[in-house]
C-alpha cells in the first residue's frame, strides 16, 4: 500500500478515536464501537491495511458517524 494511502488510514483511525472520545451515544452502541476500534488498530499495527480499512467502514463505525 503505498504511504499516502497509509498515512490517509491513519488519520481516519485518529478520526475514529476523537470520535468514539466525544460521542454520545448509548453505551452498548459505544461498546459495540470500541471493539470495532480496537480491531482496526491492532490490525493497522499488524500492517494489514485493507483489514483496517474494512473495520473501519464497519457497520458499529458507520452507525455512530451518523448520528
Amino acid at each position: 500500500m503505498p504511504t499516502e494511502e497509509v498515512e490517509a488510514l491513519a488519520r481516519r483511525l485518529d478520526e475514529a478515536r476523537q470520535l468514539v472520545a466525544q460521542t454520545e451515544a448509548p453505551a452498548e452502541q459505544v461498546k459495540e464501537v470500541r471493539v470495532t476500534l480496537s480491531l482496526a488498530e491492532r490490525a493497522f499495527a499488524k500492517r494489514e491495511f485493507s483489514r483496517a480499512s474494512y473495520l473501519l467502514d464497519s457497520f458499529p463505525l458507520a452507525r455512530l458517524v451518523r448520528r
